[in-house]
Parts: C-alpha cells; structure tokens; sequence
C-alpha cells in the first residue's frame, strides 16, 4: 500500500469529503428537519468511539504502537469533547472544541501526521477524527448560532495549560511523545518551522492565543452588529 502523500488526491478527497459533510449538516438545521438531531448524535458516537475503534484495528492489523495508544493527543481529546458538547450541548464543551479544534485540529486536517493512505484503516481513522472535530466546532459555533464569548478564549487557554502539564508530565515519566513536545512529527506541518520540541512551547503558546483571538472576531462581530 502507498505510503500517505499530503495534497495528493487522497487528501484533497478527504477534504472535500468534510467540507460536504459541514455543508449538509448546515443545511439540515437551516432547514429545520427533524432528522438533523440524528446526525448530530452519529457524529457524536463517532467522535466519542473512533478512538477504541482505532485501537483495535490496530492491534487486529498488526500496527499497534503502545508509545501511541492512549488518547492523549490534543485532538484525540478534543474529539471527546466534541463528542460530549453535541450529545450535551454546554456551552465549555462548545467553546473548547471551537478553540482547541479550529486552532490545532485544523492544521492536522491541513497537514495530516499519517502513514497509511486509502482504504487503509488509519485513514479512515484519521480524518474521522480530525474533519469530525472541525465539522463540530464550525457545526455548533454557526449552524446552533452557539458562537464563543470573549471570556471562552481565556477559559480555552487557561485549560490547555492544565493539558501541557499533565500530559508533559506523562511524557516524561513514560518516555512517551503524546502532543509532540517531545519531537516533531514525521510529516511536514507547523512544527518545522519552529525551534526543536520542547523549545517550540515557547512560541506555540503566545501563538495559540493569538490563534484564539482570530477564531473569536467572526463572533465577536455578530455580536456587535446584534447589539446595534
């Protein structure tokens, strides 16, 4: 099987793939059909299960890696909140899943970190979970006119730092490199251009907030214009 290549015809199809998916769950709620509430709760069970599906596959096909196993990836976590903020509809969840997904999820969905290309299991696993996060946070945020308030962007960087520390922590005791703190990625993505991990902390952190920021003007415009 063919290794993975970013931008070939595989992943522009994958993208394609999301940016319909968001088109017709937009449509479904625009239209108000009862049935749109299904699909929100399918992409909910697969955002909440790719992960142990991944697992298993993964074990069964003989690519298991225990050093990558557990779920602590910062999207493999904002999957899980995605999951949770469809099923619950809490404004956190939705705010999180916004900011963590659209500032950190995105760029794999641009730049994916896989080896495996179509119809490989992985693949499927991939973008999944990554195009099921973005789908979400662009989902509740405009479709649900659920968009972040200003106090979401510093609710969202003050509990990434809560994930830098446990999971650092876990890095260090395990020798493992969930988040990549530890080391870039084997494809090409933003880290490149960054000084080596743990160094390029120091610049993802201002960074992200500013990343936060941006996400939040569309909102924070509407809000604007409402008030007027």
């Amino acid at each position: 099987m063919p290794p993975f290549k970013i931008y070939g015809t595989t992943h522009f199809a994958a993208l394609g793939v999301t940016a319909v998916l968001w088109l017709v769950m937009w449509l479904l709620v625009h239209w108000k059909r009862p049935w749109h509430r299904s699909l929100e709760i399918t992409l909910a069970v697969i955002l909440l299960s790719q992960w142990i599906v991944r697992l298993v596959l993964a074990w069964w096909l003989g690519y298991y890696n225990p050093a990558t196993a557990l779920p602590l990836h910062l999207c493999d976590v904002v999957s899980i909140l995605g999951g949770l903020a469809l099923l619950t509809r809490r404004q956190t969840l939705i705010e999180l899943t916004y900011f963590w997904g659209m500032a950190g999820t995105l760029n794999g969905l641009i730049t994916p970190n896989l080896s495996f290309d179509f119809p490989h299991p992985e693949f499927f696993g991939f973008f999944a979970l990554h195009s099921g996060v973005v789908v979400a946070a662009l989902h509740m945020t405009i479709a649900w006119k659920r968009g972040p308030k200003i106090g979401g962007v510093w609710r969202a960087f003050c509990w990434i730092q809560v994930y830098l520390v446990v999971v650092g922590l876990f890095n260090i005791l395990t020798h493992t490199n969930y988040g990549f703190f530890c080391e870039r990625p084997e494809n090409p993505s933003i880290l490149d251009s960054l000084p080596a991990p743990p160094w390029h902390l120091l610049i993802l952190e201002p960074l992200g907030l500013l990343l936060f920021f941006i996400f939040y003007l569309p909102f924070h415009r509407r809000s604007s214009q409402l008030k007027e």
